[in-house]
């Protein structure tokens, strides 16, 4: 038996070390390839409309056979209606040069084939934040960046003739398509101007609302202003003291309708964020209450599915990443609310639960600053290699006057020491000049908008301002948010 066992490890271990090294090494086959976050297509959005740059997107045909950087050797039989034996009776068997769609290392294969060609053969850069965002600047100062999700490209020039011959090579080394780009990364694009742009998920929320709900969106006569009531904390609490499981049917709708809403909320309707993490906490309790809610919201997206997040170019300090952050208190684990604004819009937002119980409000605001401070941090890095770079510290709102008073000023207290030193990072972003802390008022913070239910008045306020409605609407955006932000 420990024979057999110690066969079959060496036999694991002489196929790792085939899958691409030399005989008897043991290298591990790395089959994923990297995909490009939401966030940092929504980053690069807003650097191009600041900048005045043309948006072009691209899709590459059977890009999976076009990867040429294999790092393994592999064989296969004969596939059927060709020449299986020689005229000896041996079997052929063929050296594959490129992969096939099914195996499992063959998206990562393409991907190092097209990052061989950009950065070896094109002479661009590839972000240090982002390994699907690539940048070039030419001579002459025109500069140009790429955003790539597995086979599909989007592309930002400052010079078109500089863009258009890029894309003509580009066509000689990969088999391309080009596209009007209406639709990347499931998101619906609205661009009339290149110093504006729109991003919405309305093609997929009425696909599903088709899919979930038992009549057409417009049989519902009741608007709904808000994502739903204002008891859904009270209807969480409940069933988390209860915890009981759901009847199947119950629990497979409730997952169905929160996991279909669960896409849309960090991608282009911040809006619904905070009520489909508290909905997502429920998976394993649901109750019909929750299952409710779940509807109201679903109708609320349907009923607004034309709105999404904004970009633009006039916005105040558009230039200028702005954050703000926020938690909740509660008795267990509480939530941590972030807003990252970019050319008067919401690159990043978030509204998740923390990792671990805070032991009093201050702890809470500190943990969700120090969060706030990992993405500043990353997002900083990211526009810099967007040729966009932050001279001065990214200012953070925060409503926590304590929280402030820990960030700026090195020192301890019987109050504080119960503050894990992990969780002050906020603080040592502070002191390092990478952000700095502003005390705001409750009712200005916009980060409240990811932590809380809010009533009908306050929630439009934030929702106006996080997804710069006002400039989508034609208004005088600069006026407006700088106003609500007590700058104007």
């Amino acid at each position: 038996m420990l024979g057999n066992q110690l066969n079959a490890a060496e036999a694991r271990k002489r196929k790792r070390a085939l899958a691409g090294g030399e005989a008897g090494t043991y290298v591990e086959l790395r089959v994923t390839a990297p995909t490009l976050r939401h966030s940092s297509f929504k980053c690069s959005s807003a650097v191009g409309v600041i900048k005045g740059m043309r948006r072009r997107c691209f899709d590459v045909a059977g890009a999976y056979l076009q990867g040429t950087q294999i790092t393994r050797t592999v064989y296969v039989r004969a596939p059927p209606d060709c020449r299986e034996y020689d005229e000896r009776g041996v079997e052929f068997v063929w050296l594959l040069l490129r992969p096939l769609y099914g195996e499992p290392d063959a998206g990562r294969v393409w991907y190092n084939t097209f990052a061989h060609h950009m950065i070896e053969i094109e002479g661009w850069n590839r972000s240090d934040y982002d390994s699907c965002i690539f940048t070039k600047v030419f001579d002459g100062g025109a500069e140009m960046f790429l955003n790539l999700y597995v086979d599909d490209g989007c592309t930002w020039d400052s010079d078109a003739a500089i863009g258009d011959a890029f894309y003509d090579r580009l066509a000689k080394a990969f088999s391309i398509t080009t596209s009007s780009g209406d639709f990347y990364l499931g998101m619906d694009i609205i661009q009339t101007d290149v110093r504006f742009i729109t991003l919405t998920s309305e093609t997929y929320i009425r696909g599903l609302c088709a899919r979930e709900l038992s009549k057409p969106i417009s049989a519902y006569t009741r608007e709904w202003s808000t994502p739903g009531n204002a008891k859904l904390m009270e209807h969480y609490e409940e069933a988390f003291m209860l915890h009981a499981t759901p009847p199947a049917e119950l629990g497979t709708k409730f997952r169905s309708i929160v996991g279909g809403m669960a896409w849309v909320g960090p991608t282009t309707r911040p809006d619904v964020l905070h009520r489909v993490g508290i909905l997502a906490r429920a998976y394993t309790f649901a109750t019909e209450q929750l299952l409710e809610d779940a509807y109201e919201c679903l109708v609320y997206l349907g009923q607004t599915a034309h709105l999404g997040v904004s970009f633009s170019a006039n916005a105040p300090d558009a230039a200028a990443l702005k954050w703000a952050s926020d938690s909740d208190w509660a008795i267990r684990r509480s939530t941590t609310g972030t807003a990252d604004m970019l050319a008067g819009g919401p690159v990043h937002a978030s509204s998740r639960r923390q990792d671990c119980t805070a032991g009093s409000t201050t702890e809470a605001e500190i943990i969700a600053a120090s969060s706030a401070s990992n993405e500043i941090t990353h997002f900083r890095g990211l526009c810099f290699d967007l040729r966009m770079e932050q001279l001065l510290p990214t200012e953070c709102d925060i409503d926590n006057s304590a929280c402030v008073n820990v960030a700026e000023d090195y020192a301890s207290s019987n109050r504080t020491r119960h503050i894990a030193r992990r969780h002050m990072r906020v603080r040592e972003a502070t002191h390092r000049g990478i952000m700095r802390v502003r005390l705001v008022a409750s009712a200005d913070n916009i980060a409240d908008f990811f932590t809380k239910v809010l009533e009908k008045f306050l929630f439009q306020k934030h929702r106006r301002v996080i997804m710069n409605l006002v400039a989508r609407a034609g208004g005088r955006v600069g006026q407006v948010v700088a106003a609500y932000a007590g700058r104007g």
